[in-house]
């Protein structure tokens, strides 16, 4: 049985991988405080996959393609 304080997490976690300005989700979940975004909010396997890649092509000239994750194993 799912909780009504989860939707806050999905809620937050939904609007940090649409790339949702951060103010927005606070008016959304009636905060004003942003330390509560960074507490709901959690960090993805596609957020993870997709920012190394930008690390890579900054570093490296690598594509986003193919990158290693937590889930990858690595």
């Amino acid at each position: 049985m799912k909780r009504l304080h989860d939707a806050g997490h999905a809620a937050a976690t939904v609007l940090a991988l649409l790339e949702v300005a951060p103010r927005t989700p606070m008016d959304i979940m009636g905060r004003s405080d942003p330390a509560m975004l960074l507490r709901y909010g959690h960090v993805t396997d596609t957020m993870w996959r997709e920012t190394t890649g930008r690390q890579d092509a900054f570093y490296f000239g690598a594509t986003t393609e193919g990158n290693a994750g937590p889930a990858d194993g690595e």
